[in-house]
């Protein structure tokens, strides 16, 4: 078992993985995902008591810190390691072939984790947490699990920003899926969790971050004006607006 969980992690050919080959099978569980959370699920707990799952919360939100803890480390370490290269992903040199490779890796692990995160809309429904599937939720993880399908089959033509937006997008998972464990205990934990009011402007930051460096990017011409790099940009921007939107009525609703 557990030599069949590693070769699927870490081993044989990423572009020949099942979830990374197959589109439609990639695509098909976001749209169960939607499915699920939107109607399936508020359907099936209508007339049923919420569902404690404590521990598998517990479970589920300190593994997805750890998980993204190593991959944040990875990420960063080995773009510390190939910056000199950040303006010459789409030129040929040497390096270029084993740098693409280490991000394919990390990349795959990434996408892995992009579709976990899909779970923890799906405990809001099984408890009722209604006013948790927002929007905002839903949209943010569908689009990330689609950039990330999108994306990894061609790890090899992308430019730096990839590196610089997934150790920024990992490490806010972190402290997220940390805060969200330690919430999950039970309300004997809520004195430690004053920092909470500063998560969503934690979000913000890496927004504006990446559009900076995007910005720089096409401005320095180390980020080539593609298909993807605008979309990712617009993509990003209209993220970072909705974030905002919702700053505003947090803090309005503090206020009153």
């Amino acid at each position: 078992m557990l030599n069949y969980v590693n070769e699927f992690l870490f081993g044989g050919e990423i572009l020949e993985k099942t979830l990374v080959k197959n589109k439609h099978l990639a695509y098909g569980i976001i749209v169960a995902y939607l499915v699920f959370v939107k109607w399936a699920g508020p359907a099936l707990m209508k007339n049923r008591k919420p569902f404690e799952l404590k521990y598998a919360m517990i479970l589920y939100d300190f593994g997805q810190a750890f998980a993204n803890a190593y991959l944040t480390y990875n990420i960063i370490k080995n773009g510390w390691e190939s910056w000199h290269l950040h303006c010459k992903l789409q030129e040929r040199v040497v390096e270029l072939p084993q740098i693409a490779e280490k991000l394919l890796r990390y990349g795959w692990l990434i996408y892995l984790v992009k579709y976990l995160d899909l779970i923890d809309t799906c405990m809001f429904v099984l408890r009722k947490r209604d006013r948790q599937v927002s929007f905002l939720h839903v949209f943010h993880h569908c689009i990330m699990c689609v950039f990330c399908c999108w994306f990894i089959g061609q790890i090899k033509t992308v430019g730096y920003y990839v590196v610089f937006g997934l150790g920024l997008n990992t490490s806010v998972h972190v402290v997220l899926y940390f805060y969200y464990g330690v919430a999950a205990i039970g309300p004997n934990m809520v004195k430690y969790l004053w920092w909470k009011r500063y998560l969503t402007q934690f979000q913000i930051a890496q927004f504006f971050l990446i559009l900076a460096y995007l910005s720089y990017g096409f401005y320095t011409g180390c980020e080539r004006m593609g298909v993807k790099e605008i979309t990712f940009f617009v993509y990003t921007f209209i993220i970072l607006l909705l974030f905002m939107d919702f700053f505003k009525k947090i803090n309005i609703k503090r206020k009153s």
